[in-house]
């Protein structure tokens, strides 16, 4: 496999942050890359002024902008790299600064989004570099970045021997699957779910837009259900925490893949597209496999 270019750059002072990033950008305009840099608007105009003229070839994206939520923000990065490669440019340059998190549970989320860049983007014309500025990232983070990024720079330019491959590190950062008792079961036994989830998010009072969405998103993993898992075993739905939730569980032998629906499907994969899919739609989605079958969670 190809060695993906996803450096970490740890700095606490603003002369640090100009100095690496105007390097980072130059080079990839020398290069004649395309180069974009997400950060916060106070970054920004650091960077600018940094840049001088050359920042009028850099395109500049506020972190508030991209890093909504993980999926989002892979699904953006992936898009944009295979414009690029269809349209035989050159290649993509990027530095960018995740948003500051409120809990561990929400960096874990983007702990793996970190990680899983090394698969998405491997054997791509795409160089990353994600800074972290430890004056506001706390340093239990800034340790986990180690683990996601094989080359790090913190004073010095060096190999991580703190880095976990994808298929490892996911797997732990996910979040322990919790019971909840207290969601309905819906019959299922006619053929009418997508109706009757319908009914449910009417009732609940759920906003049209993210009605349509959770519908989108639970007929892909009816559909796998169907083709993958001999049929739906329950549909379960409620709120909790003032969320709606709908749980679909299948007639499988479960699912032993860390990546399933984390990677962007290729053009020719759209068969495989049902969970990615599903993430892109939903706050949350979860995956737990049991003996008689795999639970697929969706939040809105």
């Amino acid at each position: 496999m190809t060695e993906i270019r996803h450096d970490l750059f740890v700095y606490e002072t603003d002369a640090e942050l100009a100095a690496q990033v105007e390097r980072f950008a130059v080079a990839g305009l020398e290069a004649d890359e395309a180069v974009t840099v997400t950060v916060s608007a106070g970054k920004e105009r650091l960077l600018r002024a940094a840049l001088g003229p050359a920042a009028d070839y850099v395109s500049f994206l506020g972190t508030g902008d991209v890093y909504t939520r993980p999926e989002a923000a892979m699904a953006s990065y992936e898009a944009t790299v295979r414009r690029s490669e269809e349209a035989l440019d050159g290649g993509i340059r990027v530095y960018g600064e995740l948003p500051i998190c409120e809990t561990q549970a929400e960096w874990n989320r983007w702990m793996a989004y970190e990680s899983l860049a090394n698969r998405v983007f491997a054997h791509r014309p795409v160089v990353l570099m994600c800074g972290y500025d430890r004056r506001v990232v706390p340093e239990a983070v800034v340790h986990q970045a180690w683990q996601t990024h094989r080359v790090v720079h913190a004073s010095v330019w060096q190999i991580s021997r703190e880095y976990e491959e994808p298929e490892v590190l996911v797997p732990t950062l996910e979040v322990p699957f919790e019971a909840l008792p207290d969601l309905r079961s819906l019959p299922i036994g006619d053929g009418r779910l997508e109706d009757r989830l319908a009914d449910e998010l009417a009732a609940a009072g759920i906003p049209e837009g993210r009605a349509r969405d959770l519908l989108v998103a639970a007929r892909e993993v009816l559909i796998n259900a169907d083709r993958y898992g001999n049929g739906v075993r329950a549909l379960r739905v409620g709120r909790v925490r003032g969320r709606f939730v709908c749980e679909i569980k299948d007639r499988g032998t479960g699912l032993d893949d860390p990546f399933a629906g984390y990677l962007p499907p290729s053009p020719q994969g759209r068969e495989r597209a049902g969970l990615w899919i599903a993430r892109q739609l939903t706050s949350q989605l979860e995956l737990h496999s049991e003996p008689d079958g795999l639970i697929v969670r969706l939040w809105i």
